[in-house]
């Protein structure tokens, strides 16, 4: 009996949802946290409390790297299924088969550039499929890709937002450091416009499945 994966994608951005937000709060956390951690290794014998803090940085810091790869594992086969279902109810215009947009998803360096042309396809075609207008759809996808291109291009900065003295004591003055600022302002647009697109194609496909088996 064939299985129907209609509704799958639909499904899976709750998960998707989540996992983005937790991973951007654990930045949040990782960053207010880590002058302790600074502190800590600065310090031969830190303060119980400044030695716990800085646990909780690190901590933060790897739950929101698994996260983020959740994060990638999920909207992988969030495509898929969203690309069967494009198929499936006859949707133009579409590009990529579900295979080739999974796998060139995964090829390193070219993904970078694939990942725009993909998702740029599937929303335009998707909006299309309803008759709505492709602009602005296709500028969300874009500044979501900026937005990612420019956290990816300088992930180092937002670790030095604020800073301690050599003495090992904190300080939490601002470094205000225009790279970090720049950096952590593209992380949280790039992961907030990644789940906008995804629930404004999720919503397109929707529309076109209901009218289509009316």
């Amino acid at each position: 009996m064939k299985m129907d994966h209609s509704k799958l994608p639909i499904d899976l951005f709750p998960a998707i949802k989540w996992t983005v937000y937790i991973a951007m709060i654990c930045t949040v956390i990782s960053t207010l946290l880590y002058p302790f951690h600074r502190a800590a290794i600065a310090t031969a014998s830190p303060e119980r409390v400044t030695h716990i803090l800085s646990e909780f940085a690190l901590i933060a810091t790897v739950v929101k790297s698994m996260l983020m790869v959740v994060a990638f594992i999920l909207f992988l086969r969030w495509l898929f299924y969203t690309a069967v279902n494009s198929e499936a109810f006859k949707i133009k215009g579409l590009k990529f088969s579900p295979s080739a947009s999974v796998v060139l998803l995964l090829v390193p360096a070219i993904n970078i550039f694939t990942s725009l042309a993909i998702m740029l396809n599937m929303a335009k075609a998707s909006f299309a499929a309803n008759g709505w207008r492709t602009q602005s759809i296709a500028l969300m996808v874009v500044a979501w890709w900026f937005a990612f291109l420019f956290w990816i291009a300088d992930v180092k900065h937002p670790i030095d937002l604020f800073t301690n003295t050599d003495s090992g004591s904190i300080d939490y003055t601002f470094t205000l450091s225009a790279p970090a600022i720049f950096n952590y302002i593209a992380f949280f647009m790039a992961s907030i416009l990644f789940v906008l697109v995804i629930e404004h194609i999720n919503r397109a496909q929707t529309a076109h499945m209901d009218r289509s088996t009316i």
